[in-house]
């Protein structure tokens, strides 16, 4: 149920909603921690480029793990 809640969030661009509910119901594999779907801060970091907002979306790749891509934006 909080995973479609979340998909919801995310396909509104609420990513902060979406964040939110995570940290206050989601739990990691080990269930001590909210866990953030790196998903949810690709979304977003593509929502930023496309917004023209390169350094909010090269930041998110960074904390998505996706290294290249936030390469890729800081060269421009």
């Amino acid at each position: 149920m909080i995973d479609k809640a979340v998909d919801i969030y995310t396909a509104l661009k609420k990513f902060t909603e979406a964040k939110d509910l995570i940290r206050k119901h989601g739990k990691n594999r080990t269930g001590d921690q909210p866990y953030l779907n790196p998903q949810i801060l690709i979304k977003q970091a593509e929502f930023e480029r496309d917004s023209n907002n390169f350094r909010e979306a090269a930041d998110l790749y960074v904390q998505a793990g996706k290294h290249k891509e936030a390469i890729e934006i800081y060269g421009k």
